[in-house]
């Protein structure tokens, strides 16, 4: 049993067999790049909703997963989706990257105070 990493990232619940938090830091960007052979800092992945096939999916749920449940196996993730499960994952998957990102935290925790939030430069 591997031990479980305590995530530096911001993260969100989502309930699949059990309660579990879905992470994106850089471990699980790395695991998703690992698993797919693609670049997952590049934005088309994370903006274009066609480029979101069930096996992406899977891969970016598994590689959220990871922080929580270091032992956790892709087929699992695979075996705890259901169609009338992947709103609510594609939710909380937006969620959680979003919350990992400093202007994401805005939206993941709303008592941060405005002056302690940090935005992205626009241009």
């Amino acid at each position: 049993m591997s031990p479980r990493r305590k995530p530096t990232a911001p993260g969100v619940e989502i309930v699949l067999d059990r309660p579990r938090r879905l992470v994106y830091d850089f471990n699980a960007l790395a695991a998703i790049e690992e698993t797919l052979g693609i670049n997952a800092l590049d934005p088309a992945l994370w903006e274009d909703a066609a480029l979101m096939t069930a096996t992406r999916l899977r891969a970016v749920l598994w590689a959220g997963l990871l922080a929580d449940d270091p032992d956790l196996t892709i087929e699992a993730v695979g075996a705890m989706l259901t169609p009338d499960r992947i709103e609510t994952a594609t939710e909380a998957l937006t969620a959680a990257l979003a919350a990992s990102y400093p202007d994401g935290g805005e939206d993941a925790d709303p008592d941060r105070p405005p002056e302690a939030r940090r935005r992205r430069p626009t241009g």
